[in-house]
């Protein structure tokens, strides 16, 4: 099950005319009695010359059909290497609601609340941004 995610993410990065190039930087699968879990990172460069890094980890029960995100970092960058946007998971904003999900915003220290996010949410909401934009 778990590899069909792994499928579906790659399916979707390469239907996206706005991605020139996706690296795989680790791409491992862990399968216990329980679980299989998924971790990943793909450096994904766009159109343009921005860049995606994505990064996550994913469980399936083996009893279960949806998987569940448990741990990412989605960070987009310009062609300058300014940050635009890091959809992040990790517990450094006690204090922020939907702790510890969080989305840096721009450069600078600007964080807003975050939701639970799976890398497949976060295309979506990127290609509504480049499709708007153009």
């Amino acid at each position: 099950m778990i590899r069909e995610y792994l499928k579906r993410l790659e399916a979707i990065l390469a239907s996206y005319k706005w991605v020139k190039t996706v690296q795989v930087l680790r791409c491992d699968i862990i399968e216990t009695e329980q679980e299989q879990i998924l971790t990943y990172r793909f450096r994904v460069v766009l159109e343009g010359n921005g860049l995606l890094e994505l990064m996550e980890r994913v469980a399936i029960a083996k009893d279960e059909v949806e998987s569940r995100t448990m741990a990412y970092r989605f960070h987009w960058q310009d062609r300058d290497g300014a940050l635009i946007r890091r959809w992040d998971s990790a517990p450094h904003f006690p204090n922020v609601a939907g702790f510890p999900h969080h989305i840096h915003v721009g450069e600078g220290d600007m964080v807003e609340p975050g939701k639970p996010i799976n890398c497949l949410e976060v295309l979506v909401e990127i290609d509504r941004v480049l499709s708007d934009a153009r």
